[in-house]
This record gives C-alpha cells, structure tokens and sequence, in this order.
C-alpha cells in the first residue's frame, strides 16, 4: 500500500507544484485545481504548452493506474499537510489516523452490516469522514457541515476522488440543517463562544456558552431514535461551566453510553487529552469508561476486545 500512496503523492504534488510555480497559486488552491483536473481533465489556459502536456500525462498516469480509495486518501492527508505548512494553518485540522480508524472500528460494531447516513458536523478536509467511510463495509449516504468554503470544496472533491458523494452544506455548524442520519460525528474544537449573539438556542438561552455542549444538542434533532453520534472532545469535557444545564436537557432524549480516552501522546504538552465520546439517541444507558494507554501494536490487541464488547453492548442496549 505504501508504494501506492507515495507514488499518488508524487504524480499529485508535481501536477500542484506546476500550477504553484507558474500561475502563482497558494498550494491549497493548487489541490483543487489539480483535482478537478483530475476528475474533468480542465486545464487552465494560461499554462505554456509544455506544462499543459506535463498536466495531460500526469492526469492521465493517475485515471489508468489503480488505487485502492484507503490509497489515494491517505495521500491526500499528505498533501493537505503540505498545504496547510505553506499557509501556516493548524495541522489539528486534521484528526490523526490512530483516531480515524477507532472511529471506523466503533461505527461499524454500531452498525453491523446495514446501510446507513452519516453526518460529519465539523467536516473540515472531510479526512475523519471519508476514513471512517473507506474502513466500514456499510453501504453509506455522506454528510457534512463546513463554514469555510475552501475547506467545503476540498472536501467534495476528495470524496469524488475516492469514489464517494458528500452532500455539504456550507453553513455556520450551529445553524439547522434537516437530514435524519443514523450516526453524527465530529472532531470538535472546545471554545466557548462569546455573550451576545443572535443566536436561537435553547442551550444558549440558559447560558450555556461551550461549543461542544451547544454542538452535540442541536444535532441531535438530526438523529434517528435509536442512532448514535461520536464525537471526539477535549478530556476536561465534563468540567466545563453550566455542563449540569448541558446534561439535564441531553437525559431528556439521549444518553452518554461510552468514553474512551485516548493516549496524551496525541496532544500537545499542556493539553487537557482527547476522548471518544460514544452517544445514543435513546434514554437510560448506562456509561461505560475505557482507557487506551499507548498506541503500541500489542496495546491495541487487548484493547480493541474490550472496545468492540463496549460497542455490541452499546448497540443492543
């Protein structure tokens, strides 16, 4: 697989460095261009000939060799990394693979075999998603919530390269959206927001001002009875002001059947740590707490049993 994803990187990152070199592009900008190059063969006019033959071959090289979609992903998470160090912008805007693949591994002990929509509402590069999407064997429906349009745009075109569809709407994450999915998801930024906003919310309202809390209720509404959401979220979760206000109006149509809190090595010094935060759409479950102290390969054995019992035990309650 690695020689797959490496040689995907190549043929990708030279066709972006020609439209960084000579049209002046910021790299990100140059990802969607060679994307939709890619996908629909455009190439821009203002390409010498010569570039514009170099694109055609690469294009090309890459529509008749075959990838696997776990492949061409894994070399579009390179890629992005690469954009975001050439603008500065936070890597945490993309969840490690260690994370993704729990993710994948809990999604498909929820839902065993059937078919089933899932929103991302913090969609970002859609990497969480389109990871969770390429390691389950469900037939899947794709959602996601991004404000930034860029962002938006790289998403679905990452999708379409891996062979998926996400319906994205470009909208503040906090704002309605109408799908009724089986499992929301999401890699959430813990902030709190500032008074004063004209903002319609219940939570809000009663004044609730952390992101997660105000995040996980209104998505709720676009839960089925009896689905789920998994969320990944800062380890002082819990211990954040009006949380007591959060959790009584949680219990009144959802409950926090699983924890799984994952190793400090993934955070920065400093940091609170990351949990797995496992819900259900339905009242009454009772909470269920795992550690993972380390990412070693013989950690992980004994840990994902106990996971996937944690996850059946969920599923049926």
């Amino acid at each position: 697989m690695r020689e797959k994803v490496d040689y995907f990187y190549d043929l990708f990152d030279e066709a972006a460095m020609l439209h960084y070199e000579a049209l002046g592009l910021k790299y990100l900008d140059a990802f969607v261009k060679v994307s939709e190059g890619i996908l629909n063969g455009e190439i821009d006019r203002r390409f010498s000939e010569e570039d514009a033959e170099r694109l055609r071959k690469i294009y090309e090289e890459i529509e008749t060799t075959s990838f696997y979609n776990e492949e061409i992903r894994l070399a579009l998470e390179l890629l992005l990394v690469k954009g975001f160090k050439h603008e500065n912008l936070p890597l945490d805007l993309l969840t490690p693979d260690s994370v993704n693949y729990l993710f994948a591994r809990i999604i498909s002990g929820l839902f065993p075999g059937d078919k089933i929509a899932i929103l991302d509402t913090a969609l970002g590069t859609g990497n969480l998603l389109a990871a969770v999407n390429n390691n389950i064997e469900n037939e899947t429906e794709l959602f996601g919530i991004e404000r930034d349009e860029r962002l938006a745009r790289i998403a679905c075109l990452a999708a379409d390269l891996q062979g998926a569809e996400i319906t994205c709407y470009c909208q503040d994450a906090l704002k309605d959206v109408y799908e009724a999915v089986d499992v929301v998801i999401g890699d959430i930024d813990g902030y709190e927001l500032p008074d004063g906003l004209l903002l319609e919310d219940e939570l809000y309202g009663h004044g609730v001002r952390y992101f997660p809390y105000l995040l996980i209720h209104r998505r709720l509404k676009n839960i089925k009875p009896g689905g789920f959401f998994v969320y990944l979220v800062n380890n002082d979760f819990f211990q954040k002001p009006k949380s007591e206000v959060f959790k009584a109006h949680l219990e009144e149509e959802a409950s926090l059947p699983g924890l799984i809190m994952l190793p400090r090595t993934i955070v920065q010094p400093g940091h609170p740590g990351k949990s797995i935060l496992i819900g259900k759409k339905a009242r009454g479950a009772s909470l269920s707490l795992l550690e993972i102290p380390d990412f070693k390969e013989e950690t992980l054995k004994k840990i994902f049993g106990k996971i996937d019992i944690m996850i059946k035990t969920i599923a049926e309650e």
